[in-house]
């Protein structure tokens, strides 16, 4: 999957805006996105670490560890930010 339009980004940042224990993260991977790079996995180490410490419910990296492309991990991202918010409507 590839980013089909400005709205996943659009949805991304507002995500990063409203999460503040998300921030750092999610910034780091739009501004990897962003910059095209690709990175085919996560140091396992610094994974499994923001797993011990990173809250559940945030917006993690760490859980879309094997995707292909920035461009993947975003779309992914954007995907579970959609899902999150519908779930938060329906509550």
């Amino acid at each position: 999957p590839v980013l089909d339009d400005d709205g996943e980004f659009a949805a991304f940042e507002q995500a990063v805006a409203q999460n503040g224990r998300a921030r750092p993260l999610a910034q780091a991977a739009l501004a990897e996105a962003r910059r095209g790079r690709v990175r085919h996995r996560l140091n396992k180490e610094y994974a499994a670490k923001l797993r011990r410490h990173v809250p559940i419910d945030a917006i993690d990296i760490p859980y879309l560890p094997l995707v292909q492309s920035e461009s993947e991990r975003v779309s992914e991202i954007a995907q579970i930010i959609r899902a999150r918010a519908s779930a938060e409507e329906v509550q």
